[in-house]
């Protein structure tokens, strides 16, 4: 199997340990703290062959854009020196101001720059949420949209026609085809990507 939980602990997989690279809020100044360390313990508890990277929705507001792109950039270094493939992905809209509204798509460009200099893939995330009411993004203008069942529950792993209507939904499955995809070409000697 290739997704699997590997075991991390005696008491903990890479499905159900608390992650110390996977916090809200965050910037990319943030996950370099360290020069880089958190990341790297990271890589030697999980041993991943692919890391999915969206890094960008708080910069929007803190980080310059050419110190984003540099950041970016350096993680997506560690991240490959330490035999991780990279999966940059793209960020939601950010409507919750008109300042992030109008900074947003810049570092979208970047995400997509950065990702074609490294020669890594792409997870173009904020296409697909596109065509979505409000792009994915939930009232807060900040966070995407997560799919309410009948029983009340948010439900982010749902992928009906209605759930996929929401951003939180989109990105689970479009996290989900990302990581088949990368294991087709690079794992199982797959067509590359024109």
């Amino acid at each position: 199997m290739f997704f699997s939980a590997t075991l991390v602990t005696d008491r903990h997989s890479s499905f159900d340990r608390e992650s110390v690279a996977a916090l809200t809020g965050w910037t990319t100044a943030d996950a370099l703290s360290g020069d880089g360390m958190i990341i790297r313990q990271e890589i030697a508890a999980l041993r991943p062959a692919i890391a999915i990277v969206m890094l960008g929705s708080a910069d929007v507001e803190v980080t310059e854009l050419g110190a984003y792109r540099s950041n970016l950039t350096r993680i997506g270094q560690i991240l490959l020196a330490g035999g991780t493939i990279p999966v940059l992905s793209t960020i939601p809209d950010r409507t919750d101001n008109a300042s992030n509204a109008e900074r947003f798509p810049a570092f979208n460009t970047v995400i997509r720059e950065v990702a074609a200099a490294l020669r890594v893939p792409l997870q173009d995330y904020a296409l697909a949420l596109a065509p979505l009411p409000r792009h994915g993004v939930s009232d807060d203008g900040v966070h995407p949209s997560v799919y309410r069942s009948p029983a009340g529950r948010n439900e982010s792993a749902y992928f009906t026609a209605a759930a996929l209507g929401f951003g939180y939904n989109v990105r689970n499955l479009l996290a989900l085809a990302t990581l088949a995809h990368v294991r087709a070409v690079v794992f199982a000697d797959g067509a590359p990507d024109p």
